[in-house]
């Protein structure tokens, strides 16, 4: 031990590791897991290439968005692993396997992940090159599950502590005041009103079109008087029509701001001067989209 204690392994330092934040029953199920276990497959999909300057999207043509992502294999929720671990069967019961990498960044510090040894000595894995987020898709069954389950567990639940009998609270008709228990009323109106959104059908193809002849910030002007806050990403679903990004940028530096930090980060919000304009945009706007 007297030769070994503090000794460190640096043989695998080279090797290039991924840092990235899950959700917290994913963590819980994949720690749980065997070593050696396949957890799932990331795949990279090709986007469709941004159209040359001065050319647009052959008409029909569905563009193809770039991304990655991530699929826990289905098979690994039906093995020993959770046949073995009820408390972990119930974690995965409604867990979704489908998940999107996002924020994914090279700009991190120099980190080494370790495991400290018995004989006192450290081995390090890697280093750390890259950072990111799974997020879980919204649009599968798997998920609408989940918040379906969340919300029935979360109406179980009391909201209301117990009161004297002479208290009245007229928000709440089914207060049961012996119990404290909303049976009916403001919160389960929410709640079921939730779960009806949950289980309606996806709605595709609801994107609002935007005439080719329109220009881009009247485009920018009518979405910003319906949202305060955009992602380029969403912005670039809605003005198509062979527009690029670096187009919808230039227009975007000029009447709106984006925010670096804070609670919206990433997005773009309409500058004072022009939050004016959108609003009396939004409300004369009639003859530049269809349905």
């Amino acid at each position: 031990l007297i030769h070994t204690y503090g000794k460190i392994i640096t043989s695998s330092v080279d090797s290039q590791l991924w840092l990235t934040r899950l959700p917290t029953n994913l963590a819980t199920f994949w720690e749980e897991a065997p070593e050696g276990t396949l957890l799932g497959t990331l795949t990279f999909t090709k986007g469709t290439p941004a159209p040359k300057r001065g050319s647009k999207i052959k008409l029909g043509q569905k563009a193809i968005e770039q991304k990655l992502s991530l699929a826990v294999s289905e098979k690994l929720l039906q093995s020993d692993v959770c046949n073995d671990n009820p408390k972990l069967a119930q974690v995965v019961n409604d867990l979704p396997l489908d998940y999107t990498v996002t924020n994914l960044t090279t700009k991190i510090p120099v980190l080494h992940p370790f495991t400290r040894k018995e004989d006192g000595s450290i081995e390090l894995h890697g280093t750390v090159n890259r950072s990111c987020n799974l997020q879980m898709e919204r649009n599968t069954k798997r998920y609408r599950s989940m918040c379906n389950t969340r919300m029935a567990d979360a109406e179980e639940k009391p909201y209301v502590q117990s009161m004297d009998e002479q208290t009245e609270i007229s928000l709440l008709t089914g207060l049961n005041k012996a119990t404290g228990v909303i049976t009916s009323g403001f919160g389960s109106s929410i709640a079921e009103f939730g779960k009806q959104m949950n289980e309606a059908p996806p709605q595709l193809n609801n994107k609002r079109k935007f005439s080719e002849t329109q220009s881009v910030r009247s485009i920018l002007f009518t979405l910003f008087s319906q949202q305060t806050h955009w992602a380029m990403k969403e912005l670039r679903g809605f003005i198509s029509a062979g527009r690029t990004e670096k187009e919808i940028r230039t227009e975007l530096a000029q009447i709106a701001e984006y925010h670096k930090t804070g609670e919206f980060k990433g997005f773009w919000e309409l500058k004072t001067e022009f939050k004016g304009a959108a609003m009396n945009d939004g409300k004369n706007d009639g003859g530049h989209a269809s349905t």
